[in-house]
């Protein structure tokens, strides 16, 4: 579909909350999601290799230098396609080209969305993954030194500063959740009138 739609570029750092604005997005409002690593998952399950977070930032590395910076957004743009709400959330997008392609290809229906949140809650909220049974393995680091350096470490979270700062809207995620779906119903009410 497309042409109607608000597309939202969902971009932020691991925990920030991406998830849970895209969760509250779809319940609240309607809105079909693509996950981005999901597309690389896909890939990864039919190949029968494990779907950690190291495969998955390899492999994309890999794929991004044989075949372009374009290709997840290629991906992404056949299965929005097939999406018929009227607001499609792009999660986690990665790399400033695939947010610039987007801004070209989609113009003026494609907002990139921010997540922020500090590092200590981050780190918090990894750790409660952990103590509730619904993290993977690959996530869980003893303090916030080694989660930081893990962090830099993963070629796929190289850019997601320099797109924070390119996003057309930013949501602060560093309070509760009820203050968190507040901010997302504002910004949706301005994305929504335009």
């Amino acid at each position: 579909m497309i042409k109607s739609q608000i597309i939202l570029g969902m971009v932020g750092k691991r925990a920030s909350g991406k998830d849970v604005v895209s969760r509250y997005l779809k319940d609240k409002f309607s809105a079909d999601e693509i996950v981005f690593s999901d597309l690389i998952r896909e890939v990864l399950k039919i190949l029968v290799i494990s779907e950690e977070r190291e495969n998955i930032s390899w492999f994309i590395s890999k794929m991004r230098e044989r075949f372009g910076g374009g290709l997840l957004v290629k991906a992404a743009m056949l299965k929005m396609e097939e999406k018929k709400a009227g607001i499609v959330i792009l999660n986690g997008i990665r790399k400033k080209d695939e947010a610039e392609i987007l801004q070209r290809k989609i113009g003026k229906n494609f907002f990139l969305i921010s997540v922020v949140s500090t590092d200590e809650n981050r780190f918090k909220r990894v750790k409660m993954r952990e103590f509730y049974g619904n993290r993977k393995k690959d996530e869980i680091k003893p303090s916030i030194e080694e989660f930081l350096l893990e962090e830099k470490g993963f070629e796929s979270e190289n850019e997601i500063e320099e797109l924070e700062k390119m996003a057309d809207y930013s949501i602060n995620n560093n309070s509760n959740l009820v203050d968190l779906e507040i901010a997302i119903g504002k910004l949706m009410e301005k994305l929504t009138q335009k």
